[in-house]
């Protein structure tokens, strides 16, 4: 009996955590559309294609 009882309070801590998740995801879905990194990158100059590092 016990088992169960714990078992059950897994899978109800597993549905709040599923209910946030999806929370969250809308809110961040609501916040603005999707834009590539390569977009966001290009409008600061920023290319994602050049080698970077100390070997220049």
């Amino acid at each position: 009996m016990l088992l169960a009882e714990l078992a059950a309070g897994v899978d109800a801590a597993d549905a709040v955590e599923e209910a946030e998740i999806a929370r969250i995801v809308r809110e961040r879905t609501a916040a603005g559309e999707s834009v590539p990194l390569a977009d966001v990158a290009r409008r600061f100059g920023i290319d994602l294609d050049e080698p970077m590092g100390r070997d220049e």
